[in-house]
């Protein structure tokens, strides 16, 4: 009954609205349509070049764990069990995961606020970890910038 009730609620959404919950909290980790989105931004939008995106496709936050019996034996069935990372740990509970994203922008000042402005309105959360801005010739400046996004798990 409360599956059809919840079921009922949902379709109550339209279709528009369905797609913006998507970006602002998408349900995996797409990180090719997320490195498109912003280098669009970026580039098409801006006028800012775009490159050398960075991330690890295969990390996913997980609770690792290191399972040991009392004698030392770890082959054996485990009742104590050490996370291999705390933070990991506990990112495991959460029920979103993180994808962290590194990239290249280059541009004058003005178009980099621009963006940033832009990044900051989009549907999608991204949080801004970093920034490093260096002079790259006499008329743009080089900003490499450190993103993390966040995905629901299933």
């Amino acid at each position: 009954k409360k599956r059809d009730e919840l079921l009922n609620q949902k379709n109550q959404i339209s279709d528009t609205d369905l797609e913006r919950l998507e970006t602002l909290m998408p349900i995996d980790v797409n990180s090719t349509k997320l490195i498109l989105e912003i280098q669009n931004l970026a580039s098409n939008v801006h006028g800012l070049a775009f490159e050398n995106p960075k991330y690890d496709p295969n990390k996913k936050v997980t609770a690792d764990v290191k399972t040991t019996t009392a004698a030392g034996d770890e082959s054996a069935p485990a009742k104590i069990t050490t996370p291999v990372n705390p933070k990991d740990a506990v990112m495991s509970q959460k029920e979103y995961g993180v994808f962290e994203l590194e990239f290249t922008v280059t541009g004058s000042y003005d178009k980099f606020i621009g963006f940033i402005q832009d990044l900051e309105k989009s549907l999608r959360l991204v949080d801004i970890q970093s920034t490093q801005i260096s002079q790259k010739d006499p008329t743009a400046l080089k900003y490499v910038v450190k993103v993390q996004t966040y995905w629901l798990k299933s």
